[in-house]
C-alpha cells in the first residue's frame, strides 16, 4: 500500500457522514470568509489601511476601537458558535 492510499484510507475514515455538504456549514462559511479576507490582506498589505483611510470619519467613529484589532478572534469565535448551534432548516431544504 502507497502511502498515498494510507493516507486517503486514514482521512476518510475520520470525515463525517455529510462530509460532501460541507459548504453549506455555517462554520465552513465564516472560515472560507476568514481565508479570503486573510489572503487579500497578506496579497496586498497597504489596501486595508487604504480601505480603512477611505472610510468615512463619521463612520469610522461609530465602530470601536478595539474592534480593528479583535476581528480575527471575532471570526474564530463566530466559527465555534456557528459549529456547535442547530440550524433552522429553511423552505428549500
Amino acid at each position: 500500500m502507497t502511502l498515498l492510499a494510507k493516507w486517503r484510507a486514514w482521512l476518510c475514515a475520520r470525515l463525517i457522514d455529510d462530509w460532501h455538504r460541507a459548504y453549506t456549514f455555517s462554520s465552513i462559511r465564516l472560515a472560507a470568509i476568514g481565508a479570503l479576507i486573510e489572503a487579500f490582506v497578506q496579497a496586498f498589505p497597504g489596501t486595508a489601511s487604504d480601505i480603512w483611510n477611505a472610510m468615512p470619519q463619521d463612520l469610522r467613529a461609530l465602530l470601536p476601537a478595539w474592534l480593528t484589532g479583535s476581528f480575527p478572534i471575532l471570526l474564530l469565535v463566530a466559527i465555534a458558535v456557528a459549529r456547535i448551534t442547530r440550524k433552522v432548516p429553511t423552505d428549500g431544504q
